[in-house]
């Protein structure tokens, strides 16, 4: 099924997600969108972001938005951090958002240091950044990542203020693709 839609992808990236979206069964769905986004996000980000920004916030969905973001971390770290923090399912957006950070982290460690507050992650997480450890990572060292006491609303104000806005919303392929890009009145639209 990843394959197909992987191979699909490469060639008509909306005639594959219209095709996964007719799979009733999201166990299926989610991977076959998240084949398919890490291609499309490759050849096309402002594309697939902008299909994202389409979707309606699902678990279904997160497998895509972690992909992309995952995908377009090293063109556009800050971004893809937004991205991740879209995520609903806690334990994928931290994995998203380690992977986002370690690339943001290696480009320009001082910028890091302006975003870790709106992170809200746990020291763990933050030494998983800063020291990412090869191999295979736990997936319950995962959950354990997020800070608990970190409140949601908080850090959605902190991306909502014009200063955030003003620094992390960027363009690829000559499209905004921050989450909510093409939502009337999101920032940066």
């Amino acid at each position: 099924m990843a394959s197909l839609s992987r191979e699909w992808a490469d060639n008509d990236p909306q005639g594959a997600v219209d095709w996964v979206s007719r799979i009733p069964d999201p166990q299926v769905q989610g991977p076959g969108y998240a084949s398919i986004m890490d291609r499309w996000a490759r050849e096309n980000a402002g594309a697939a972001g902008s299909w994202l920004n389409q979707q309606p916030v699902t678990s279904v969905r997160d497998y895509a938005v972690e992909a992309f973001a995952n995908r377009i971390a090293w063109e556009s770290p800050e971004v893809a951090l937004l991205w991740a923090q879209e995520i609903q399912d806690e334990e994928r957006r931290v994995r998203s958002t380690i992977r986002t950070a370690q690339a943001l982290y290696r480009q320009d460690p001082e910028r890091y240091q302006t975003y870790l507050p709106e992170l809200g992650l746990s020291e763990e997480a933050q030494r998983q950044i800063t020291n990412p450890r090869r191999g295979r990572r736990s997936a319950v060292r995962a959950r354990r990542v997020l800070n608990p006491t970190k409140v949601t609303a908080e850090r959605e104000a902190s991306l909502d203020s014009d200063e955030a806005v003003k620094h992390l919303v960027v363009s690829l392929d000559g499209e905004s693709i921050h989450p909510g890009a093409n939502l009337q009145g999101a920032p940066g639209t």
